[in-house]
């Protein structure tokens, strides 16, 4: 059986993002079966990863990624999968979505790393000034 699954943002993608936009994700079947989508992320969950940091640091304790969880993502038809989240906190964070085939134990995920979003502020996309000099005209 064909196990293709396609997400969007891609698998392995860096996507710079801003505290109020939203993202979207999606998973394409190959063809329809039943199961269930999810997003796995870390996405919302800055506390708990600093808290982590801080305590590998600090403590010398080892990383448990108990910031991670999965959301749903809402079946659009029997090969499509959406899910929009709202991006509230600043940060650097992963996701990948996953199909969970029905009566299956282990998830099925698209080929490639993570897909990367980093959240900055909102008052970083926005009055901002850039100056240019063309050097050229300042002599030889």
């Amino acid at each position: 059986m064909n196990t293709f699954l396609q997400q969007f943002p891609p698998p392995g993608q860096h996507r710079l993002a801003f505290c109020g936009d939203l993202m979207e994700f999606t998973l394409r079947l190959s063809h329809a079966r039943r199961g269930q989508a999810c997003l796995r992320t870390n996405l919302g969950q800055a506390s708990t990863a600093r808290r982590e940091i801080i305590r590998e640091a600090a403590e010398h304790q080892k990383r448990l990624n108990e910031d991670w969880f999965d959301i749903p993502m809402t079946p659009v038809d029997g090969q499509l999968y959406r899910l929009t989240l709202p991006l509230l906190q600043t940060g650097h964070f992963e996701a990948k979505a996953l199909f969970l085939p029905e009566g299956a134990r282990e998830p099925e995920w698209p080929d490639g790393p993570n897909t990367v979003i980093n959240v900055h502020p909102a008052e970083y996309c926005g009055a901002n000034s850039l100056y240019n000099a063309f050097v050229r005209q300042f002599g030889r």
